[in-house]
């Protein structure tokens, strides 16, 4: 009898929690990334608002990614070490400073210097948006949703992008600086939320693997760095990622040149990251579902993302015929998230 009372209380046990804690780490997700993209979707508006220059906003979604880049290794030590609600207590934190230092000023210098530590402040946060899904998914759900739930909580940075690119129709100063007004309270808001309850892991694990003690992470990170397939699997996921993110956050700079305005091109880049959203989750889902086909999952995925955005390039240089509906769903549908 005691032995099975005791299998009984180690046996792997789910909770409705999973999902409200999901919840927190996608809409952090989408929030970092709607204050990341920043002034990208209004560039024209806000060079003239601001007096800057094509390389200043540029440099602005830069400012996030040095920052992100540089904290990487701490953060995960964080993560591993101090657990998932320390790490969302201070990446909430700093997403509310990084917004609230852009609603201190609009007079153009003074904004310029706000803004960018706000940028550098935001980007911090970044590394527990990307790297909090594997350990959340680990740490609360069971094997056969531990695709899905990483791919919800990554491709709502997506999301962000579309909301930043449907919400950023700002022209004027006053109307910037209320949308900035907005973005800061929503920073709060989630803030408040966490620090109020967010539970570092489940009374119980999902699984037998997540029960199991995990390797110190200093040994880990060595023996990480020395295995050949980790770098093949992270170059092949950071390359298409990391290139098509950067252009996309400023694609109404990108695609100036071509005569599309900064609302069309805002709509386009809604649409793309609509489409990734939606088509990456259901490939999620058909991973976790299918767990032995990943790599044709994505030899198909990337190989119809290069397809679209080569025809997107050959619509932007008129050598064949492009039209406003026909560009939005190639971005869609080349959106490789």
């Amino acid at each position: 009898m005691d032995v099975q009372l005791l299998h009984d209380c180690t046996k792997p046990k789910l909770y409705r929690s999973r999902w409200y804690v999901l919840s927190c780490l996608s809409l952090l997700s989408c929030i970092q990334n709607v204050i990341w993209v920043g002034y990208g979707p209004v560039a024209q508006s806000a060079k003239a608002v601001f007096q800057w220059s094509d390389s200043m906003v540029d440099m602005l979604v830069n400012f996030g990614n040095i920052s992100c880049i540089i904290c990487i290794l701490p953060a995960s030590w964080m993560l591993d070490l101090k657990g998932l609600r320390t790490s969302m207590m201070w990446a909430t934190f700093l997403i509310a400073v990084g917004s609230g230092c852009r609603c201190l000023s609009s007079e153009p210098s003074t904004a310029t210097w706000l803004v960018s530590i706000g940028q550098t402040v935001n980007g911090v946060s970044g590394t527990v948006a990307f790297a909090g899904p594997s350990l959340l998914s680990e740490t609360w759900f069971p094997p056969n949703e531990r695709a899905t739930a990483t791919a919800i909580s990554l491709l709502f940075t997506s999301v962000g992008g579309a909301v930043a690119f449907i919400i950023d129709l700002a022209t004027l100063r006053d109307e910037i600086m209320l949308l900035n007004y907005i973005e800061f309270g929503v920073a709060a808001l989630l803030m408040i939320t966490v620090f109020i309850y967010f539970p570092n892991a489940p009374p119980t694990p999902p699984s037998e693997t997540a029960g199991m003690k995990r390797t110190d992470f200093k040994a880990g990170t060595k023996k990480l760095f020395k295995m050949l397939k980790f770098w093949h699997i992270a170059f092949m996921f950071a390359i298409p990622s990391g290139v098509y993110g950067s252009w996309g956050s400023v694609l109404d700079v990108n695609l100036k040149p071509f005569g599309i305005s900064q609302k069309e091109a805002g709509w386009l880049d809604f649409y793309g990251s609509i489409g990734g959203t939606i088509f990456g989750i259901l490939l999620s889902r058909f991973s976790d579902i299918f767990m032995k086909r990943i790599k044709s999952f994505l030899v198909v995925v990337y190989s119809v993302a290069a397809l679209f955005l080569v025809i997107f390039t050959l619509m932007c240089t008129k050598i064949i015929h492009s039209h406003t509906g026909i560009k939005q769903k190639k971005v869609g549908w080349g959106t490789p998230d």
